[in-house]
């Protein structure tokens, strides 16, 4: 089972409550598998679904991409101001 670890930005860091958590995933997951897993253990995180910014291993991402063992994924709310 691959090993994938997530960071934790802005607002989501206090609803998670740390600011990275390692997860175990399924041989050929994906990261919206990921994003599952991670909505299961922290529901409150799930209104923030449709407007996270994602990122792998530095790069922007899709929630379609697929994960490998040390994969970082980041997951950032969207940021405003002027």
């Amino acid at each position: 089972m691959p090993r994938v670890t997530v960071n934790f930005y802005s607002s989501l860091r206090g609803l998670a409550a740390t600011p990275f958590q390692v997860f175990h995933v399924e041989n050929e997951s994906t990261v919206q598998d990921l994003l599952n897993v991670v909505y299961s253990q922290h529901p409150v995180m799930v209104p923030f679904a449709s407007s996270l910014l994602l990122a792998r291993n530095g790069d922007y991402c899709q929630a379609s991409d697929k994960l490998k063992e040390g994969d970082v994924v980041d997951l950032m709310p969207p940021v405003s101001g002027g």
